[in-house]
């Protein structure tokens, strides 16, 4: 929601509703399959994928928009490059996704 004061400035505001279940899958294999973690693999080798529900996950961030997402998986991202070993693995990313979850409550 904006401030009274900035939407009055605005001539039209357009809502952009948050995405079904099926678009958190598509965005969640964007960013895990092309965009940060398998790109990244390629590049520096640090990464080994593992399967990974996206349908599952997906349910998990139900009410997320787009942005929060993305945002998740930045983070995802970071615990790797930020752990020992570079590796994803599901645990860590239950974890991250989960502590994403409790913080979007």
């Amino acid at each position: 929601d904006l401030d009274s004061a900035i939407s009055d400035c605005i001539d039209e505001i357009l809502e952009f509703p948050l995405p079904e279940e099926r678009e958190r899958v598509n965005i969640l294999k964007l960013y895990l399959d092309i965009k940060y973690i398998a790109q990244a693999g390629k590049k520096r080798n640090y990464w080994i994928l593992v399967m990974i529900s996206y349908l599952k996950v997906a349910r998990k961030m139900e009410g997320f928009c787009g942005r929060e997402i993305a945002k998740t998986m930045a983070s995802v991202q970071g615990v790797v490059y930020g752990s020992k070993e570079y590796v994803l693995n599901a645990d860590l990313f239950s974890d991250v996704v989960q502590y994403k979850v409790v913080e979007h409550q």
